[in-house]
């Protein structure tokens, strides 16, 4: 039988026509952001509950335009985007669209929010990535929450891979552990107006022994 219309909720109109970035402007290099050279998601999980097909020029939410891939990951794929409303290069998350990975970005949403509408002049703040924007999109394979992020560097393990799983200087280290303790510090501040940010108080005390330690050794 052919399949019920889509809810009300559910429909998304039409994208407007796609801006490209402007020529004076260009992408971050490709050795801080690509993905090129690695292992790519399994092409099975592009099913119902699985990854969103993302293709290179799509506009999502009438303002990121898609311009390359960044990552992936079990959760979610990581596109560079240009935002046409902000005049800048973002980081697009699109998340898988099963229920307990819709959950799960909800929940980090939440949080997210709660440290995007925290103290502007508290300066840990910026030791968590902020949160541009969120909505939902209406797909083959189902509705993909998606976040759109400022755009990073690389992940630790990419960190750790570069290495050639030597691990990597202990100054580096020290100063990981320290920007990690900056952002717990933050979120249990931020706790006290934010009920979402308490299962990160437990990480507080583990980090300060960490970082006592490597400020001993």
């Amino acid at each position: 039988p052919p399949s019920p219309p889509p809810h009300p909720s559910e429909q998304i109109p039409p994208p407007p026509l796609l801006t490209p970035p402007p020529p004076d402007f260009t992408p971050p290099p490709a050795e801080l952001l690509g993905s090129d050279d690695e292992e790519q998601e399994d092409p099975a999980d592009y099913c119902k509950g699985g990854y969103h097909p993302v293709k290179i020029g799509d506009l999502f939410n009438g303002r990121f335009h898609v311009i390359r891939k960044l990552g992936w990951g079990h959760f979610s794929t990581v596109w560079l985007c240009w935002d046409i409303q902000g005049k800048r290069f973002v980081a697009m998350k699109v998340v898988k669209s099963a229920q307990h990975y819709t959950e799960t970005a909800l929940d980090e949403i939440r949080l997210l929010r709660c440290v995007r509408e925290s103290d502007p002049s508290d300066p840990n703040k910026d030791m968590v990535v902020q949160l541009i924007d969120d909505f939902k999109i209406s797909g083959v394979n189902g509705i993909h929450v998606c976040m759109v992020f400022e755009v990073l560097g690389h992940h630790l393990l990419k960190w750790i891979i570069k290495s050639n799983y030597q691990g990597l200087p202990l100054p580096c280290v020290k100063s990981i552990i320290r920007q990690v303790t900056l952002y717990t510090l933050f979120i249990l501040q931020t706790n006290t107006h934010c009920t979402d940010c308490t299962q990160h108080i437990y990480t507080v005390n583990c980090t300060f022994i960490l970082y006592t330690l490597l400020t001993l050794y």
